[in-house]
């Protein structure tokens, strides 16, 4: 059995519209055809929100505070231990109307 090895570097876009929130990763030690799990903390636990192949995931997520972890996964679906842990912020959606008058 693959021992799995996760060692994420997180990098964030902060920018937040609507809910949207956009997370970026390095992870170095694992190959190519690695997964990764995307989970918010629910309470004192994780709950997982989604897997993806790639290095970034677009979360949509409510107005509050949200704790967010990735996991990497083998292909035996092993899972690594958890990255470091992101506090995220959404703020209240704002709307702007802008008119110009002639």
């Amino acid at each position: 059995m693959k021992r799995l090895i996760a060692f994420f570097l997180f990098w964030f876009c902060f920018t937040v519209f609507a809910g949207t929130v956009t997370v970026a990763w390095d992870d170095l030690l694992n190959p190519p055809e690695t997964r990764y799990r995307v989970y918010e903390k629910a309470g004192t636990t994780y709950q997982r929100i989604f897997d993806t192949p790639d290095k970034i995931a677009t979360l949509n997520l409510a107005t509050g505070t949200h704790w967010i972890i990735v996991r990497a996964v083998s292909l035996e679906g092993i899972e690594s231990v958890d990255s470091n842990e992101l506090k995220l912020f959404v703020p209240h959606a704002v709307v702007i109307k802008v008119i110009i008058a002639p």
